[in-house]
């Protein structure tokens, strides 16, 4: 945290620009960090014996970014707990501000105070400072308990692993609720000292068209949307002029986009993480990438493969989720089971190759990920969403798109033999239902998914 206050104060003429256009040097994000922990503390000094038993929380709804972090590196510096709020349904923040007890709400600019005893029946951990929620691709968003010690070890390595030149211009276009957003895509570049303007899916184009970055921090999807804009308006509209690195987190890298990118002189680097992680877990870098792979784990982090399955292991590593804490006092660190397959090549290099959870089995003994069919027909016909997911033996494939079921069928047939697995193909009206990163969603309240809900599971080493 110290380390991040440093540089806020080295590079205190760089600045941050909000969706407005509102300017902030670092040396006003200090000012407005002091700010909230006075506000903040004053709550433990003045408040009953009840309140202040607790431990206080600030819940962090749509607001603007930049105080946003202020309020994150304040939590931090008090040893308090702030909340993102997510983008999701009414009645899932409804959900979020009963269940997740809170001082504080801080909305637009405004911080308010709430003096509510129902909001101290519950306290958090000791260590916690940031709740951030995740649903993967599967149902009920869940609370991830981080520390400020997981944040800022993972923010210090992926700084050494990717470095950016000091006092570059960044546009973010990425949530601050997101993991990837917040850590990767803003705490990370204020050690660099970079200028960051912060932009939505209204501003973004004319933002980026404006400050023409060097570097990009996306997901695939917002990789595609670039392409879209590159194609209708033109490269420099898309992509400003000085464009040269695209940082990817968030899904699997399609190989059109490495082959669009490739073809306009644009670098790529993949990365791999999730939000229990902090969310890094590796990256390639300039000086270490191979193609297909996700580079080589950050510092602090080891990587084993168990059973095929990715075992995260590092200080970066959650304490796990607040429902679990509520109910069963559970609390974990050190060791993630991710979930994900993949294997680690004789050059230390990680590739991930699916979901353990979409894992089929066919009649005649082949093993296959959902994830590679998926892919597999992409290649094939090019733009297309496809979801595949086995169900009482029969292969089921939803998909949005322009071809028709019999030239998905086609495909799927070169990939797997429809003798071992009869093909159950629907062509959806509507575009196929994604979490907010852009992966399609396969939590089993979707219509179309029979899969069950999470399979991060977190131990103790």
């Amino acid at each position: 945290m110290n380390n991040l206050l440093r540089s806020l104060t080295k590079y205190h003429d760089s600045y941050f620009v909000n969706y407005d256009g509102e300017k902030f040097l670092y040396r006003d994000v200090l000012r407005l960090i002091e700010q909230y922990t006075q506000i903040i503390e004053r709550t433990r000094q003045s408040g009953d014996s009840e309140t202040t038993r607790f431990k206080n929380a600030v819940l962090v709804k749509k607001s603007c970014p930049v105080h946003t972090i202020a309020i994150v590196i304040a939590c931090f510096a008090t040893d308090s707990v702030a909340i993102l709020m997510p983008y999701c349904l009414d009645s899932e923040e409804k959900e979020i501000t009963r269940e997740y007890p809170h001082n504080y709400i801080f909305q637009g600019q405004e911080l308010q105070y709430k003096p509510n005893n129902s909001f101290y029946n519950v306290n958090y951990p000791n260590d916690i400072n940031l709740i951030i929620f995740s649903s993967g691709t599967n149902g009920k968003i869940r609370g991830v308990m981080l520390s400020k010690k997981n944040l800022v070890t993972n923010v210090e390595a992926g700084v050494q692993h990717f470095p950016v030149i000091p006092r570059s211009n960044i546009v973010n276009i990425l949530p601050l609720f997101h993991a990837y957003g917040l850590n990767v895509a803003t705490l990370a570049l204020i050690y660099s000292g970079c200028n960051i303007y912060f932009a939505n899916s209204f501003t973004y184009q004319k933002t980026v068209e404006h400050v023409e970055p060097t570097y990009f921090f996306l997901t695939p999807e917002l990789i595609k949307m670039h392409r879209s804009i590159h194609l209708a308006l033109g490269f420099t509209k898309s992509w400003g002029t000085n464009a040269k690195y695209v940082f990817c987190g968030g899904d699997f890298v399609e190989e059109s986009i490495r082959e669009y990118l490739e073809k306009n002189n644009l670098e790529l680097f993949c990365s791999y993480g999730l939000t229990e992680s902090a969310p890094s877990v590796s990256a390639e870098s300039f000086n270490l990438k191979k193609r297909g792979s996700v580079g080589r784990p950050i510092n602090n982090i080891k990587v084993k493969i168990v059973d095929n399955e990715i075992v995260v292991l590092g200080p970066d590593i959650c304490y796990g989720y607040f429902d679990e804490w509520v109910t069963n006092g559970k609390i974990y660190s050190s060791k993630l089971h991710t979930g994900d397959l993949g294997y680690i090549d004789a050059d230390g290099f990680l590739f991930v190759t699916g979901r353990l959870k979409n894992l089929l089995v066919f009649r005649d003994g082949k093993k296959c990920t959902a994830e590679y069919i998926e892919q597999a027909v992409k290649n094939q016909l090019g733009e297309i969403q496809i979801f595949v997911y086995k169900h009482n033996e029969v292969l089921h494939a939803d998909y949005y798109g322009e071809f028709e079921v019999q030239d998905v069928r086609e495909a799927l047939g070169t990939i797997i033999s429809p003798h071992h697995i009869e093909f159950e193909i629907t062509k959806k009206t509507d575009s196929l239902n994604k979490t907010f990163s852009g992966k399609i969603k396969r939590g089993k309240n979707e219509s179309y998914s029979t899969a069950s809900n999470r399979d991060i599971t977190i131990d103790n080493e």
